[in-house]
C-alpha cells in the first residue's frame, strides 16, 4: 500500500502519512482509531478502543 493511498481511505493528507510513519507526528486516538479500521489491525488497546469500535460500527461503511 502506498502513501498516497492510506492517506486516501483516511481522508488525510500523503504528507500527513509520512510525518506519522517518520515518527514526527503526535496521533491523537480519533487518528489512531481511523487507521485501526482503515488497516483492520488493533494498534493500541484503550478504555477509548471500545467506544471507537462501538462508533464505527453504527456508523455506514463509506466506499
Amino acid at each position: 500500500m502506498r502513501q498516497r493511498d492510506l492517506a486516501g481511505m483516511m481522508g488525510c493528507s500523503p504528507q500527513y502519512i509520512g510525518k506519522i510513519l517518520k515518527g514526527s507526528e503526535n496521533l491523537t486516538l480519533q487518528t489512531i482509531c481511523n487507521m485501526q479500521k482503515v488497516l483492520q489491525i488493533k494498534l493500541i488497546e484503550t478504555p477509548y478502543s471500545r467506544l471507537c469500535d462501538t462508533k464505527l460500527s453504527s456508523q455506514p461503511e463509506q466506499q
